[in-house]
């Protein structure tokens, strides 16, 4: 009788640590994904407002008129101290101020820039796009680890179908790996359109 009942106790306790550990499992894993939440890239703030795009020809104008505000000396090239500068005054919550390490990453070590050390707009395009791509991920990365309330999936549906939008890209906004030459596609959609005029 004493045994059984020890043994019944032994097991209660083991149980009881066991699930201890999974529930403390779980709450680590969950503050780790707060903790990502928490994080903010430098442009984050405006590529919040830039993932607000209706089209693939929307973002391009709205990157464009991002382009022309911080391009201050209109010289049709943004230096690192003209974007600094020009990230400031967008007036974001909270304010973007872009370090020399973040213009070295979007720019990868200056690589897509220009002989003087500048972006110009056609690369400007092509890294902010690819940005609102990363972002539109991560954004529905974090959704998606929201299991309540249900639904929460909702949004992450919403930033996945952005991102096929940018993907897809119907509007002739090349993606990133592609030439902006025209190519066989562009070619057949002008003899389409040729036919039909």
């Amino acid at each position: 009788v004493v045994s059984t009942y020890l043994l019944n106790v032994v097991v209660a306790v083991l149980l009881d640590n066991f699930i201890s550990a999974v529930q403390d499992g779980k709450d680590a894993a969950q503050r780790e994904v707060l903790k990502a939440r928490k994080q903010v890239f430098s442009l984050d703030p405006l590529l919040t407002k830039l993932a607000s795009f209706s089209s693939a020809s929307d973002l391009e104008s709205k990157i464009t008129e991002v382009y022309r505000v911080l391009d201050v000396d209109d010289n049709g090239s943004l230096s690192f101290e003209e974007m600094r500068q020009g990230l400031k005054r967008l007036h974001t919550e909270p304010p973007i101020n872009m370090s020399m390490e973040d213009f070295e990453i979007i720019t990868q070590g200056y690589a897509l820039c220009n002989s003087e050390g500048e972006l110009e707009l056609d690369t400007f395009l092509k890294i902010m796009r690819k940005n609102v791509e990363y972002f539109i991920q991560r954004q529905a990365a974090f959704q998606l680890t929201d299991v309540e309330p249900p639904d929460s999936s909702l949004g992450a549906l919403l930033m996945v179908a952005k991102q096929l939008l940018l993907h897809f890209d119907t509007n002739g906004l090349e993606s990133l790996d592609q030439p902006r030459s025209g190519g066989k596609h562009c070619e057949k959609r002008e003899e389409e359109q040729e036919e039909e005029a």
